[in-house]
C-alpha cells in the first residue's frame, strides 16, 4: 500500500487548474458517453462520480471510452502532483447506486 497517497485528503486547486479541468470535462458529452460493462477480471476498475445540472451519474468500467481518457489522465496527474494535507474529518460523497 502507498501510505503516502492513501487516506483522505482535502484541498483547493488554483484557478488555472480549475479552468483546465473544466475545459477537459466539457470536452466529453456526459449525457451520451457509454462505459462498457466490464468489471470482470483482475484489472483496475475506473469509476467516475459526476454531478452536473442537478444530476449525479456513476461511470464505471475496466475499459473506459477513449473520449474520457484525457479526463482520467488529468485527474491521475493532478493527484500525484498536488500536495494536499491529510484530512481526518468525514468526507461525504453523493452517490448514485448502479
Amino acid at each position: 500500500m502507498d501510505t503516502v497517497r492513501s487516506g483522505a485528503f482535502k484541498g483547493v486547486i488554483d484557478s488555472s487548474e480549475l479552468t483546465k479541468l473544466k475545459s477537459i470535462l466539457s470536452s466529453v458529452n456526459w449525457d451520451t458517453v457509454k462505459f462498457p460493462d466490464r468489471t470482470c477480471c483482475d484489472a483496475p476498475v475506473i469509476q467516475i462520480l459526476l454531478t452536473y445540472n442537478s444530476k449525479t451519474r456513476v461511470y464505471k468500467s475496466m475499459d473506459p471510452p477513449r473520449s474520457v481518457i484525457k479526463v482520467i489522465s488529468y485527474l491521475q496527474n493532478l493527484a500525484v502532483s498536488i500536495k494536499l494535507p491529510e484530512y481526518k474529518g468525514a468526507i461525504d460523497f453523493e452517490y448514485a447506486p448502479d
